[in-house]
């Protein structure tokens, strides 16, 4: 298996090591802290995790246009 992972060209072994991956609503609003409330800048955090910064607005636009129903009596 090595030999053919050797074979591979560096970028095709980079989009093939690359799947998808999930993110709960807990996940999302843990990352989300990280900028917000522990002022870590939104370029280091998406560093850190390997995500991509148009990802994390979008995760940011979400709440700000869905967190009225955080406040929604029971």
């Amino acid at each position: 298996m090595a030999e053919v992972r050797a074979k591979i060209p560096q970028e095709m072994r980079k989009a093939m090591s690359r799947t998808r991956r999930f993110f709960s609503p807990e996940d999302k609003v843990a990352i989300l802290r990280m900028h917000f409330l522990e002022g870590v800048p939104v370029s280091e955090t998406c560093k850190q995790l390997d995500l991509n910064s148009a990802q994390f607005y979008n995760w940011q636009r979400e709440l700000f246009e869905n967190g009225h129903l955080a406040f929604r009596a029971p």
